[in-house]
């Protein structure tokens, strides 16, 4: 492939009869597995609150003392949680959205969307593998 500087790749993704089914069944959990992803995701948010109070205390007192890479660290971390309680807020909206009356008639929408994103996890995966300096010298 090294050597081809004009070969050029196409990666299709189709999706097995048993993709079809497990995208289902991730895209549509019963009622008693939403309630519970759902009560798992207000716990997560209550400890990634729980952390993000102790960062800002801990980033207050790193400015207090003027203590330089304290702080940046800490307001690093802090942003990581940020982003982690988004994300986690956007799967416990998704996830009671689940739980609503009339949510069945979603059924078919939400499996399609799981599809797609199974079908773009593994082609990013494999053109990461390829682009991976290791795997460039065939």
């Amino acid at each position: 492939m090294k050597s081809e500087d004009e070969l050029q790749l196409q990666l299709v993704h189709n999706l097995s009869t048993g993709d079809e089914v497990l995208a289902e069944q991730r895209a549509n959990p019963s009622v008693e597995m939403a309630g519970q992803i759902a009560q798992q995701l207000r716990s997560k948010k209550f400890d990634l609150q729980k952390q993000s109070l102790e960062l800002s205390s801990t980033l207050k007192v790193a400015l207090a003392s003027q203590n330089k890479a304290l702080a940046d660290s800490t307001l690093a971390e802090l942003q990581q949680v940020a982003t982690q309680i988004a994300q986690n807020d956007s799967a416990l909206d998704e996830t009671l959205n689940m739980l609503r009356p009339g949510a069945d008639k979603q059924y078919d929408r939400r499996t399609k969307l799981t599809s797609i994103e199974l079908g773009k996890t593994r082609l990013e995966s494999i053109r990461s593998i390829l682009r991976d300096p290791i795997n460039q010298r065939f």
